[in-house]
């Protein structure tokens, strides 16, 4: 899932770019974590997953983010 981030913003909302790809705005800061820590939580709710299935790949301290869904087995 590619993600362009948008901390620190007014209202939290989320635009989707095409497939697999969003805008997400949060109003966390892009400090320790924060921001990433809301992106995963509000990718984890869009795809009614648990939080924790959802990781982030590449783009730790910048605007544009991968994360991946790691599928659990039964």
């Amino acid at each position: 899932i590619h993600v362009t981030a948008h901390p620190s913003s007014k209202k939290e909302s989320i635009t989707e770019l095409g497939p697999a790809r969003f805008a997400i705005y949060v109003k966390q800061p892009a400090e320790n974590g924060q921001a990433n820590k809301r992106i995963q939580e509000i990718i984890a709710e869009e795809y009614g997953i648990p939080t924790n299935t959802v990781r982030l790949i590449k783009g730790g301290l910048q605007p544009k983010k991968l994360f991946s869904i790691q599928h659990k087995s039964a």
